[in-house]
């Protein structure tokens, strides 16, 4: 097929010199396609770099404490697919003695490995015709086809990755999947596109049609919220009172205590912190006194603050707060 020729041939000249684009090694692959998971590649090479070098093979990983993992990351964002890599790391080193399987279902099967990721593990690691369909796949390929679906249902989404495997079954796997997905990242963004510089643009039909910036048609279902909290920094003889917290976001992590509040009833305070996660906006108002709840206090000295996980959102108060050494 002559659009496939033509990704793979520019994708040869024009891709990034990525340090996972450096081996075939499914683990390496495996750990950076998690980690481009809501992050941009930018934000995500240096955290690639160390935690490969931390954590080089399975095994290392699989024997590791979960709140090491964490701690490495911290500042990343998205901490559950992390707590999911770990617990698939335990379970290649139980199945398969550390060693990822060449077979799409049992990759499949991997704790926290979903259709993507398996085909991304498939094709660039392996050589074999899986489809990996991304946001950016999707991107590329609603525009060359002239998909005017609504492709955030999933029967929609179904069919077009049916499109992307017919593809994959007439290229070079692991050049094609790389292809797309750098060509999404590059050139065919979600605005302001460059379509002067696409390999495939006398045959798209969004450039062809001038719908580029009509595709692909998506419906945000996800709300954005707001939450309000009362923080509370409690600090004694140079320790600092923390909760592990054990909710979905942030599972493993630990926060200074804090609980949510109306933002109608909450006092006016001068220390108020806001931090943008991808669906939450969190407002906390910080007051330095022990909080009136009960709650699972651990205290934490200055110096064993870096050896543990603490999201972004409360390193900030914390170093604010930090009485200034002398």
């Amino acid at each position: 097929m002559k659009m496939i020729h033509e990704l793979e041939t520019w994708y040869q000249t024009h891709k990034r010199d990525l340090p996972f684009r450096h081996t075939n090694d499914a683990y390496a692959i495996w750990v950076s396609e998690v980690m481009l998971q809501q992050t941009q590649m930018d934000t995500m090479v240096p955290y690639y770099v160390r935690f490969m070098n931390e954590f080089p093979t399975v095994h290392q990983l699989a024997e590791a404490t979960l709140e090491h993992v964490l701690t490495l990351v911290q500042g990343i964002g998205y901490y559950r697919r992390f707590k999911l890599l770990h617990q698939g790391a335990k379970y290649i080193v139980e199945t398969y003695e550390g060693t990822i399987p060449n077979q799409y279902d049992l990759v499949r099967n991997i704790p926290g490995v979903g259709d993507y990721t398996a085909g991304a593990i498939m094709s660039i690691a392996f050589d074999a015709p899986y489809a990996a369909t991304d946001g950016n796949v999707i991107r590329v390929l609603s525009r060359y086809y002239g998909i005017s679906t609504n492709l955030s249902l999933p029967k929609e989404r179904k069919s077009l990755h049916v499109m992307h495997q017919h593809n994959i079954e007439h290229a070079q796997p692991n050049i094609y999947t790389q292809a797309v997905m750098e060509l999404g990242a590059l050139v065919c963004k979600p605005v302001q596109p460059k379509c002067s510089e696409c390999p495939i643009q006398q045959t798209c039909y969004a450039y062809q049609h001038n719908q580029v910036d009509k595709l692909p048609q998506l419906e945000k279902k996800t709300k954005h919220v707001n939450l309000t909290f009362q923080t509370f920094v409690w600090i004694k003889h140079n320790r600092i009172a923390l909760v592990k917290n054990s909710r979905s976001l942030l599972e493993g992590m630990y926060l200074l205590p804090q609980q949510e509040v109306d933002p109608l009833k909450i006092p006016l305070s001068s220390n108020v912190f806001k931090h943008v996660f991808s669906h939450q906006t969190w407002i906390m108002h910080v007051v330095e006194e022990e909080p009136p709840f009960f709650a699972k206090i651990e205290w934490f000295e200055w110096n064993r603050l870096s050896e543990i996980p603490i999201p972004v959102a409360h390193q900030k108060i914390i170093r604010t707060f930090l009485p200034t050494k002398k």
